[in-house]
């Protein structure tokens, strides 16, 4: 099995803030300039083999002013990543991966979180969905989606991007129109909110379930040696 690929990015805050950390401790990140981190993406499990749904884990890697490195878990559905595809608050529309352009199918060979999550939508809804210059009518009935989430990370611009590549979405033209199976396509997305807090928790039969109310992640000490980073100082 591949180690997961991680990518750089960095934390702004208006205020110092405390998060938990370890048994019953926690880390202070000081809010004077943005504080880097590393994170990245891993299917997590399969909820059932006959739902064709997958979990989403994200890690973010943090370390403090001793050089430890802590290391915390979120829980995402497909879902949190594919719900907006095609709307406005995309940064920008789908492409067929063979039409895209370079440095957005190029993550995918060398820059790949995770390949073929899957998500099962069954809302019963149409919609519209453009696709370079062609508009498909996606029924919402069945739709076995498989997702893969790559990165590029500009290092002269400091600037990171996010690109999913979506396939098995079948539409068609229009409505009554024959229905088929879409080539993949890539989009770039926004970056996911909510890297430091679970809306995920086991239940007592031991799998993940979601709540309105997210909780802050706790973070545990995986290793050392780094160089240190003053920005993050364990809690007194």
């Amino acid at each position: 099995m591949n180690e997961p690929r991680y990518a750089p990015h960095k934390l702004w805050l208006n205020q110092p803030t405390t998060i938990p950390a370890g048994v019953d401790g926690g880390l202070q990140l000081a809010s004077e300039k943005p504080i880097p981190y590393s994170f990245t993406f891993t299917i997590r499990e399969r909820v059932a083999e006959d739902t064709e749904t997958d979990l989403i884990e994200s890690c973010v890697r943090l370390v403090d002013s001793d050089g430890d490195v802590w290391s915390g878990h979120s829980i995402w559905n497909v879902g949190d990543f594919i719900d907006s595809v095609g709307s406005l608050g995309w940064l920008e529309g789908p492409v067929f991966e063979s039409e895209c352009p370079i440095e957005w199918s190029s993550p995918f060979t060398d820059r790949l979180f995770l390949s073929g999550a899957r998500q099962l939508i069954d809302d019963r809804f149409y919609r519209n969905l453009i696709i370079g210059t062609q508009t498909y009518v996606i029924p919402m009935k069945y739709q076995g989606l498989s997702l893969d989430l790559a990165f590029n990370f500009d290092q002269v611009f400091d600037k990171l991007s996010l690109y999913a590549r979506l396939s098995g979405f079948y539409g068609g033209a229009t409505d009554d129109s024959e229905m088929d199976i879409l080539p993949p396509f890539i989009v770039p997305i926004p970056f996911p909110q909510g890297m430091f807090v679970n809306y995920f928790s086991l239940n007592s039969d031991g799998f993940f379930e979601s709540g309105p109310i997210p909780e802050l992640v706790r973070f545990q000490r995986i290793g050392s040696g780094e160089p240190p980073n003053p920005q993050i100082r364990k809690a007194e």
